[in-house]
């Protein structure tokens, strides 16, 4: 199947995969200005899952002693933007926990390094100065969708890919490309297109395995890209444990980041992603 055909499957399918509807639908309502806590309440307080994660995260000693018993005023003490990468982490997490077509896609290392992919998307937007810390976040959060679109329309080619990447250089995308003839990177921005999802985030997805040459100086995918990277220089590798990522100079420079912050950088990945996989409890089921 190549990319075309999957895109028309994709723009078919009613239940696209990995984007609930609720979650589509919370997308929506905070990504419009006017916007009220109430609104985002309406959508998420039938989901048991995302109320429950909700409540924890508002009660938790990070956010101090506050006994918060219902979705709203969970929803006022977290802001709207935490509220949108929550409802994404649980919403996704669950899309990642389920059976998998493919025989070697690993789902726990694909989760830990999502998570940790939009950890650092977003410390380096706050160490760069970025203004949009939530959507990096967000954005890290859907960059490798196309896996578990891969796993869902073609295991058997994808689980050639693997088996290659794991016996070589362990750089799937290039597995991918001479297996499918187009990447996991290509197909999330196809889905991202099918959803309808923002034109930052169907860049961020769709161009974060580009060369650094072809990224735009502080674009999504530039973000996305050096976080992709970083994450697996912190142990946080996706199905290749054996694939050497480099933080190159011209990568860098893509963000504006300096190379004496790449190893601050590592340790703030690792520390962000214990703290986060902790406060908001996504290690469980």
């Amino acid at each position: 199947m190549d990319l075309k055909t999957l895109e028309l499957t994709l723009a078919r399918t009613e239940n696209l995969p990995c984007l609930p509807q609720t979650f589509a639908e919370v997308l929506r309502v905070v990504g419009n200005p006017a916007a009220t806590a109430r609104d985002v309440e309406r959508v998420v307080e039938h989901e048991s899952a995302i109320t429950a994660k909700l409540l924890r995260v508002a009660n938790s000693p990070y956010y101090g002693p506050a006994e918060i018993s219902s979705v709203g005023r969970a929803i006022g003490l977290l802001g709207m933007n935490s509220v949108r990468s929550l409802v994404l982490s649980v919403t996704f997490q669950q899309g990642a926990s389920g059976p998998s077509e493919s025989k070697y896609f690993d789902k726990v290392a694909f989760w830990r390094h999502t998570l940790a992919v939009a950890t650092t998307a977003k410390v380096l937007a706050r160490i760069t100065g970025h203004s949009k810390l939530d959507e990096m976040y967000c954005i890290g959060m859907l960059h490798d969708l196309g896996l578990l679109a891969m796993d869902k329309y073609c295991p058997a080619e994808f689980d050639a890919a693997l088996q290659e990447a794991k016996s070589g250089d362990g750089k799937l995308e290039a597995s991918e490309l001479r297996i499918l003839g187009f990447d996991h990177g290509q197909l999330g921005g196809a889905l991202a297109r099918a959803w309808n999802l923002s034109e930052a985030m169907r860049s961020g997805i769709g161009g974060h395995l580009a060369p650094a040459a072809e990224l735009a100086p502080g674009s999504p995918a530039a973000y996305i890209a050096v976080a992709n990277v970083a994450a697996h220089r912190a142990g946080f590798t996706n199905q290749t444990p054996n694939a050497v990522y480099d933080l190159e100079p011209e990568l860098l420079a893509t963000i504006g980041l300096p190379e004496e912050q790449c190893e601050p950088l590592i340790l703030a990945v690792q520390a962000e992603v214990e703290r986060a996989e902790s406060t908001f409890h996504l290690k469980a089921a």
